[in-house]
């Protein structure tokens, strides 16, 4: 929530922040991490998260393949500074192949740029499978995409 303050105001209170959270978390990184407007009212895109983390030794962006569907973005942001992938689905599903043009294209591109940072999956257990079911399937899946 932005509480009616302005983009220039919302940045200097998230600044105040993270300057406070850099000086003192040495060695533990904050994500900041994307939504769409629908979720959260002030860093909704990649490139805003680029540039609230850039000045910040312990601030990094959390690349989110969710947003990314959610924002019809069919490749990856160019000059974007992530240490963090994380994947998922608009429905936190992983199993459906309806995504998954999306996510060949964002693999690829990952590839391309010889990521060796973190990829997580985001998701929720769905109906009909057991946790560990439904675990297998999320992890075989990421192999087959992202592996």
């Amino acid at each position: 929530k932005t509480h009616n303050k302005n983009i220039k105001e919302c940045d200097d209170v998230f600044n105040e922040i993270l300057t406070m959270y850099d000086k003192r978390a040495k060695g533990v990184i904050l994500n900041i991490e994307p939504l769409p407007r629908e979720y959260c009212e002030y860093i909704n895109s990649i490139e805003k998260a680029n540039e609230l983390a850039g000045s910040y030794e312990n601030v990094e962006v959390q690349l989110d393949t969710r947003t990314l569907i959610e924002q019809k973005i069919n490749s990856l942001p160019k000059d974007i500074d992530f240490k963090h992938c994380q994947i998922g689905d608009p429905e936190m599903c992983f199993h459906d192949s309806k995504f998954d043009h999306f996510h060949i294209a964002y693999s690829d591109a990952l590839k391309k740029m010889e990521y060796s940072g973190y990829i997580t999956a985001e998701v929720l257990c769905q109906e009909g499978y057991s946790n560990l079911n439904y675990l297998k399937i999320v992890a075989d899946k990421m192999s087959e995409l992202y592996g």
